[in-house]
């Protein structure tokens, strides 16, 4: 009876050499599919990284792929720290340890991390706003034309009146709506997860009841 395998596997010879092929993909899945390439560039090994930091520190976090522009984004803000990669994981860490980061789905992911007002924010050894201005001035011209793509085609020109209505000028860029800084802490409380879409829905219903009050105003 021990024998009977043996005609079994032999009758069936053409399954043998298919059986490697659905077994190769499980272990290359075992990496990300994004790091499988034999030399992955510096942006990779650093998203790499992120992602081991990120799953250290919440242990249910489940590792992300590198969000759109992650490459770009990667070599622009490298320029902007001296070329230095130890500020960007400074900046990474600093971003784990942030509480508006952790109160997002998913927690503390990349792609809010490199919004620029979001890392800038975070690179060590810089001072409130002094810093975010002197980062301004200092942006390279791929992420300088990229931001004023955002901001619908004004650039961050202070001369940007709030989207809201509210009548002040704006300061800074949220997920392609100009907004001063009141407006955008406002946002920040009222919005738990800010989108394009629930930031442009914001906007319009703050700009709704700007409206009557401009009306009023108005001889």
């Amino acid at each position: 009876g021990d024998l009977s395998p043996v005609p079994l596997s032999r009758a069936g010879g053409d399954t043998s050499p298919a059986s490697p092929v659905p077994v190769a993909p499980v272990v290359r899945k075992t990496r990300p599919k994004w790091m499988e390439d034999d030399a992955p560039s510096p942006d990779k090994v650093f998203f790499a990284w992120t992602q081991e930091e990120r799953c250290r520190r919440f242990g249910r976090a489940i590792p992300e792929a590198p969000p759109p522009g992650w490459a770009t984004w990667y070599a622009d803000a490298l320029a902007a720290v001296g070329g230095d990669e130890g500020r960007l994981r400074s900046a990474w860490l600093a971003w784990l340890e942030d509480t508006w980061g952790q109160s997002r789905q998913p927690v503390c992911a990349a792609r809010a991390f490199i919004g620029a007002e979001v890392w800038r924010r975070h690179v060590p050894g810089q001072g409130g706003a002094e810093a975010g201005s002197a980062g301004v001035a200092q942006l390279p011209p791929a992420e300088a034309r990229r931001r004023a793509q955002l901001s619908v085609g004004r650039g961050e020109e202070p001369s940007a009146p709030c989207a809201t209505g509210c009548g002040a000028v704006a300061a800074l860029v949220v997920w392609g709506s100009p907004l001063c800084r009141a407006c955008a802490s406002r946002l920040e409380a009222d919005v738990p997860r800010l989108t394009t879409d629930s930031v442009s829905g914001w906007v319009a219903s703050r700009a709704r009841e700007a409206l009557p009050a401009a009306l009023e105003a108005s001889p």
